[in-house]
């Protein structure tokens, strides 16, 4: 457990220090908080919604849940590759 949760906190920490890369600085604050909210607005929808989603539009089969959100999950990968870094 202490390994996962090193590499969550890397996880985590890479995403800012990738956006930190290449905003300006005198706005890095708002773009920071405007990326933040974008990252856990999501979680909360999923809290409220994500057993009605599994429910009714999958059928009742999680798995159909986790393979959306892989392929979400590499949509998001593939999207971070036209950050431009100075």
């Amino acid at each position: 457990m202490l390994g996962i949760g090193m590499v969550w906190g890397n996880i985590l920490a890479v995403l800012y220090s990738i956006l930190s890369g290449s905003l300006p600085l005198h706005e890095m604050g708002v773009y920071m908080g405007t990326f933040n909210f974008l990252i856990t607005f999501p979680q909360v929808v999923n809290v409220f919604l994500g057993g009605y989603i599994v429910k009714y539009a999958f059928g009742g089969s999680p798995v159909y849940s986790l393979v959306t959100a892989a392929v979400l999950f590499f949509v998001a990968a593939f999207s971070a590759l036209r950050i431009k870094q100075d």
